[in-house]
C-alpha cells in the first residue's frame, strides 16, 4: 500500500537550504522522501537565491539511508520545480534515476515546448 506525506523541517546540508516542505512515498519495505533544495549567494547579505534543487533519498522499513541523489540548480522558478516534484511523486522514482527524469524533463520542456 502506498502513502504519501508532506512535512515541514527546516534544515541545512552542504551549503543548500532545505525548504521546509518534504514530501514522501511509503511502500511496505521502503520510503522515498523528496526535499527541496535552495542554494543562495553566500557573499551578499541579502543572501541572493541563486536557484532551486532536489534531494531524493531512499530509506528501509527502518528508516535507515539507503541512497541518496541531489540535482542542483534546476530553477530559480519555485513553481516549476515543485511541477518537477510533483512527477518525481507521481511516477516514486527512486534516486538512482532522479538525474535521469528530471533532465529528460527538463530537455522535453526545452526543445519540445510549444
Amino acid at each position: 500500500m502506498s502513502n504519501t506525506n508532506k512535512t515541514t523541517n527546516p534544515v541545512t546540508l552542504d551549503n543548500e537550504f532545505v525548504n521546509p516542505e518534504q514530501w514522501s512515498v511509503s511502500e511496505n519495505n521502503y520510503t522515498i522522501r523528496y526535499k527541496l533544495l535552495y542554494s543562495v549567494n553566500p557573499y551578499f547579505e541579502e543572501y541572493e537565491l541563486w536557484e532551486y534543487g532536489i534531494r531524493c533519498e531512499l530509506y528501509n522499513q527502518n528508516l535507515e539511508l539507503l541512497n541518496d541523489s541531489v540535482v542542483r540548480n534546476i530553477s530559480k522558478d519555485k513553481a516549476y520545480v515543485n511541477s518537477i516534484l510533483d512527477l518525481l511523486i507521481k511516477h516514486k522514482v527512486f534516486p538512482v534515476h532522479l538525474i535521469d527524469v528530471i533532465s529528460d524533463k527538463l530537455i522535453d520542456d526545452t526543445c519540445y515546448a510549444s
